[in-house]
């Protein structure tokens, strides 16, 4: 069975596309991004100039720093030098690719780079689910109307960024594993540079079977992620130092099954309910036709040609479904704010749905609308359609009712970080260098700001602007027997120790 793209369906699709840009950039023109997706911004905004070249030896000193956070050890290997001047901010655990796509918008579009961006994330994975489904012989509109569901426009943008870019070359890796195309190295090395967490997937490339082609798509991987692998040579004197860093954090969390499935649930309910009618009406109908004891019915059923029906497929999206859940078990740390990084398995669900809706035995069923019959293959896909969209209009309709508050005071453009600023210039220190607990926040408004992570480097003799939401920073001892001064306002309040120095 071949699907084509018809002139309706890439019109549904663009109206789908439309409304979730639409909403998602209303959040933001409010809100802004979150606390990772600017961190990656100022990355960009720090690589996209010739000063950060000149200084990158800054790096390459790393630090152990323990701290205990939320009641869990930590230990985090940090640069000193993180923040060497006004120009400069750079975190260098972050994945690459984010950081070099932004880069590259900030040099042509400036100012503009972020909504931009936010548009191309949202185009890529519509792209990314019409590639996938022609690999896998589905539906193009209806793998996109169940990818493009409410939770991966509400969670995996706004927050971070990388949820949503890597999804999208997840997509296509795994489409073009199924499909058996050695190709799929490239977007395997593409998903790990932009979420390392998806590397999780590799085991996947097994399902090309021929040795040969494994072993091609291996080396694209290593092509891919060549330029990153050279510069965390650079850097730290070892290829995979940043690897390394983030794996070190990775660590199956002392969380509840309850909690742990709950977030589960709350990732999968949409797809998981397209799944589950799909596997009702299947068996309902194989019930009906072994009743009426059609055994050419059976026969058929039982040797499907669809290549997206066989049974290495089938294992492929079973595996694909279990290595997601064990990938979520290390990374989920809470409900909130961990729901954004259960994107595989929503995806692995997503797809499941789709090749369930498009069984051979569900496609033939006609379906009666408006006194004529349709086949099942044309119909449900405009279903599909419609549901998401109706879901996305509500999502954006409960955001307009609170005032886009999705982000709450995580979003940059929060009024509690230009009131802060406004307090610093008050008092004559929005040119000292400052310590705080929402450093990417007063960065982003071009105060030079260090994290409490480097206490007893900096805290000692800076400004310490704490942020109420945030929670006062516990990372230091003895902090604040030197505090000589309290600023105390609404949101936040500023420390200034005792003879502290302002550090330009």
């Amino acid at each position: 069975m071949s699907y084509s793209i018809s002139r309706y369906k890439l019109i549904c699709s663009l109206v789908l596309f439309l409304v979730c840009t639409t909403a998602v950039l209303s959040v933001y023109n409010v809100n802004g991004v979150g606390w990772d997706f600017l961190s990656h911004y100022l990355n960009a905004r720090t690589v996209s100039s010739s000063y950060f070249y000149s200084h990158l030896s800054a790096f390459a000193n790393k630090v152990a720093i323990h701290a205990n956070y939320g009641g869990i050890n930590h230990t985090y290997y940090v640069t000193p030098s993180l923040v060497v001047s006004k120009k400069i901010y750079f975190d260098d655990v972050w994945e690459p690719l984010p950081t070099v796509l932004i880069g590259i918008l900030i040099l042509v579009f400036n100012t503009f780079a972020l909504p931009i961006y936010i548009i191309f994330l949202i185009f890529l994975l519509f792209a990314s689910s019409y590639i996938t489904a022609k690999n896998l012989d589905l539906d193009p509109l209806l793998l996109s109307s169940i990818v493009a569901g409410p939770f991966m426009i509400k969670y995996t943008i706004l927050y971070n960024g990388n949820e949503i870019l890597a999804s999208s070359f997840v997509l296509l890796a795994i489409g073009f594993i199924m499909a058996k195309d050695r190709k799929s190295g490239i977007f395997a090395g593409l998903m790990g540079l932009s979420k390392y967490a998806s590397l999780f997937l590799l085991p996947m490339l097994l399902f090309l079977r021929k040795r040969k082609d494994i072993l091609y798509a291996i080396l694209l991987i290593l092509f891919v992620s060549l330029p990153w692998l050279v510069f965390n040579y650079i850097l730290f004197g070892n290829p995979i130092q940043t690897y390394i860093l983030q794996l070190s954090e990775t660590q199956m969390k002392n969380h509840t099954i309850g909690m742990f499935l709950s977030a589960i649930l709350l990732v999968i309910k949409y797809p998981l309910i397209i799944l589950l009618i799909g596997v009702v009406a299947i068996i309902a109908l194989k019930a009906q036709r072994k009743s009426s004891r059609n055994r050419s019915l059976k026969t058929k059923l039982k040797h499907v040609s669809n290549r997206n029906r066989n049974k290495n497929q089938v294992f492929a999206l079973i595996a694909f479904f279990i290595i997601s859940l064990v990938e979520f078990a290390f990374v989920f740390n809470k409900i909130q704010g961990g729901i954004r990084l259960g994107y595989m398995v929503y995806l692995s669900v997503s797809v499941m749905a789709a090749v369930v809706v498009s069984n051979k035995s569900i496609s033939k069923l006609a379906i009666k609308v408006l006194k004529r019959k349709y086949a099942a293959k044309d119909i449900l896909p405009y279903i599909i359609f419609i549901i998401t969209l109706s879901l996305i209009l509500i999502l954006y309709s409960s955001w307009a009712q609170i005032h886009f508050n999705l982000l709450g005071n995580m979003g940059f453009k929060s009024e509690q970080y230009a009131l802060a600023v406004g307090a610093l210039k008050s008092h004559n220190l929005s040119m000292c260098s400052v310590v705080s607990n929402a450093w990417p926040y007063l960065n982003y408004y071009n105060i030079t700001t260090y994290s409490p992570y480097y206490c007893n480097y900096t805290m000692q003799k800076m400004p310490i602007v704490v942020f109420k939401n945030f929670g006062v920073s516990n990372y230091c001892s003895g902090a604040a027997e030197n505090i000589s001064q309290v600023l105390k306002y609404t949101n936040f309040s500023i420390y200034l120790p005792n003879n502290y120095t302002c550090i330009t």
